[in-house]
């Protein structure tokens, strides 16, 4: 047997090897992309929700209309309000977002990105026009 025979289909099946290879790995960053977009989209729903639902209750309104409003709210940002503690100088909302397929759809088992945001409901200070702020900002500042 001639050795140039032996190894002859040997580049085909390398290069196989390696579309599958590239094909697996961009599969797995793209799942991982779209699992980051879920949560990017996630966190502003929460930040929203929970803004609305500060809103509501610094205007003086009961907490069914600030849970109300952080439900729709939430809805409009593509999320589903999962928890709401909406009494309160703080109102802490949870919000979920699914995380599409492959293909850009979602279907029922999809899974899910969640985040939890929480405003706070800061008093009226002498020369201030903030009527609320995010967590985020809070914690910063001294």
């Amino acid at each position: 047997m001639n050795p140039v025979d032996s190894d002859r289909g040997s580049v085909t099946v390398a290069a196989c090897g390696l579309v599958l290879l590239l094909v697996t790995c961009g599969t797995w960053v793209a799942g991982l992309a779209r699992t980051e977009a879920a949560r990017a989209r996630a966190v502003a729903a929460a930040d929203a929700a929970a803004l609305a639902a500060a809103g509501e209750l610094a205007a003086g309104r009961n907490v069914r209309v600030a849970h109300r409003t952080a439900q729709l709210t939430a809805a409009e940002n593509g999320a589903r309000l999962v928890r709401c503690r909406c009494h309160g100088p703080d109102p802490t909302v949870t919000v979920t977002v699914p995380v599409s397929t492959v293909l850009g759809g979602v279907h029922p088992f999809a899974r899910r990105a969640s985040a939890t945001s929480r405003a706070e409901i800061v008093p009226q200070c002498p020369g201030s026009d903030r009527v609320g702020e995010q967590e985020s900002d809070v914690i910063g500042s001294k």
